[in-house]
C-alpha cells in the first residue's frame, strides 16, 4: 500500500533540507513539479517513544485527538466543507487524511502527537499537548520554519456541533528568511476539546472551519437529543386595557433517538418558559414568580416515549407586537431541548364610556349627551356593564338579567 504526498517548494524543490519534507507535506499546497511516496506502516517501523516525564500524560492528552479507524470530524466554513479522517490504524499508528493535502501517519507518545517523516524515516513534533500557554517550538529547514504555540487552553468554542468547553488551540506560523520564496501553509491553527478531538481549523487565511458533526470513539455529535415542540392556542392575542395577555402554551418533549435519554435538573423544576420581544428583550419568565425544591430530579425517556407540559400563563404590561414564545428543559448538564413559536399581541381596544342625561348610553366616546326624558328600562343600565362586544363596538352586555329587566 502506497500514500502519496507532495511537496512544493517551487523554484527552490533541490534547496530544501530534507527535514523540511514532512512540515512542507502537512502545511503546504501542492503542485506538479515535485512529489515523495510515504511509505506503508511496514516501513514506518516503530512508534515515537515518550520522555519518562511525559508517559504518566499519554492516556489523558490522547483524548484530545483520539485517533481510530474509522474516527470522523466534518468541518465547514458555511461554503465549504473539509473532512478529517482516521482512514487506517496499525497498532500505535495512524493514518490521518484531512489534515494535509495527502494521509500522513500519526501517534501519540507521552504529551506529543508526532507524525512520520519519510524522508528522514524518524518521527517528529507535530503538537505539544504538555506545553502551556504561548510556548513555542519549531520543526522544518533553512528554507521554512514553522512554529507552533499553544494560544489558550480554555477556550469556550460553540460549533454547529454543540459547545465545546474548555478547548484548546494551536497556531501554526510560517517564518521563512526574507530572502526566500516559500509557499503558504493549509493550517493557521488548530483548536482541539478532550473526547471530541478537532473542533475547529483555521488557515493564514483566518477562514474558519468549525465543527459540523463527528463520530469518535462509538459516540456522535451533535450528540442525539429529544426534538422539542411548543405550541399556542392562539396566534393573536387581544391585549387587556393594562396592556397584560393570557397565554396558553404546550410543550412537548419526544425522545426520537434509539437509546432512553435521561434529563437531569438542579432542583425541582423541569421546565422553563420566557417571552421575548422582536428586539430579543425579555418581558415574562414563567418561573420568575415561583418557588422549586433546591433537590437533584430527573426523569427519563425511553425511546418514542415524549413528556408534554401544559401552561396557562398572563404576561403583565405587554407593548403590541410580535414576540417569541420560548420553552425548554433547563437541564444541569448536557442538552437543554428547546422549542420557540411566535405570537402577536394586539393594542388594547379604547374603552367604553357610559353617557347620555339618564346614564343610558355605552358608546367609546366620553362626551355623548342626550335629552333628558325619562324611561323605566333606563334603571336597568346601572347595574349593567359597558364594554366592547364581538363585533368591536361598546354596547351593553347582554347578560338574562339585564334581558329579563328590559323585558318587563
Amino acid at each position: 500500500m502506497k500514500a502519496l504526498v507532495c511537496f512544493c517548494g517551487r523554484a527552490h524543490t533541490a534547496l530544501m533540507n530534507k527535514h523540511l519534507a514532512l512540515a512542507v507535506g502537512l502545511l503546504l499546497g501542492c503542485g506538479p513539479e515535485s512529489s515523495a511516496l510515504i511509505d506503508s506502516e511496514t516501513e514506518v517501523l516503530s512508534g515515537p517513544e515518550a520522555d519518562a516525564s511525559e508517559s504518566a500524560q499519554a492516556l489523558t492528552v490522547a483524548n484530545f485527538f483520539p485517533l481510530r479507524t474509522g474516527n470522523t470530524w466534518m468541518l465547514s466554513d458555511g461554503a465549504t466543507s473539509r473532512t478529517v479522517r482516521v482512514i487506517r490504524s496499525s497498532g500505535s499508528l495512524h493514518l490521518v487524511e484531512g489534515l494535509s493535502s495527502a494521509p500522513a501517519w500519526m501517534a501519540f507518545a507521552g504529551s506529543r502527537l508526532w507524525v512520520w517523516n519519510p524522508t528522514d524515516r524518524a518521527w517528529q513534533t507535530f503538537v505539544n499537548f504538555g506545553s502551556a500557554t504561548q510556548t513555542r517550538f519549531s520543526f522544518g529547514g533553512p528554507c521554512e520554519t514553522f512554529t507552533v504555540r499553544q494560544v489558550g487552553n480554555k477556550i469556550a468554542l460553540i460549533t454547529p456541533a454543540g459547545s465545546f468547553s474548555p478547548a484548546v488551540r494551536y497556531e501554526f506560523t510560517l517564518s521563512p528568511p526574507p530572502h526566500v520564496r516559500c509557499a503558504m501553509p493549509m493550517l493557521g491553527a488548530l483548536t482541539f476539546a478532550e473526547t471530541v478531538g478537532l473542533v475547529e481549523l483555521r488557515t493564514p487565511n483566518q477562514e474558519t472551519f468549525a465543527l459540523t458533526s463527528a463520530s469518535v470513539n462509538g459516540r456522535s455529535w451533535p450528540v442525539p437529543t429529544a426534538k422539542a415542540t411548543l405550541t399556542m392556542d392562539k396566534a393573536r392575542y387581544q391585549l387587556a386595557a393594562g396592556g397584560s395577555a393570557t397565554l396558553r402554551a404546550t410543550f412537548v418533549v419526544k425522545n426520537e433517538t434509539t437509546r432512553p435519554l435521561t434529563f437531569q435538573f438542579s432542583s425541582s423544576q423541569k421546565f422553563e418558559l420566557s417571552v421575548e420581544t422582536s428586539t430579543g428583550d425579555v418581558v415574562y419568565v414563567w418561573s420568575a414568580d415561583k418557588a422549586f425544591l433546591t433537590a437533584l430530579s430527573s426523569f427519563t425517556l425511553q425511546p418514542n416515549q415524549s413528556r408534554t407540559f401544559t401552561e396557562t400563563f398572563t404576561v403583565p404590561n405587554a407593548a403590541p407586537g410580535w414576540h417569541t414564545v420560548r420553552a425548554w428543559l433547563p437541564t444541569r448538564t448536557g442538552p437543554k431541548p428547546e422549542a420557540s413559536a411566535k405570537v402577536e399581541f394586539l393594542a388594547a381596544p379604547a374603552r367604553c364610556y357610559v353617557g347620555g342625561c339618564s346614564s343610558q348610553v355605552c358608546s367609546d366616546r366620553a362626551d355623548v349627551i342626550t335629552t333628558c326624558e325619562w324611561r323605566p328600562q333606563y334603571a336597568c343600565y346601572r347595574t349593567a356593564t359597558c364594554e366592547r362586544q364581538t363585533n368591536g363596538q361598546c354596547g351593553w352586555t347582554m347578560t338574562p338579567a339585564l334581558q329579563q329587566c328590559l323585558g318587563q
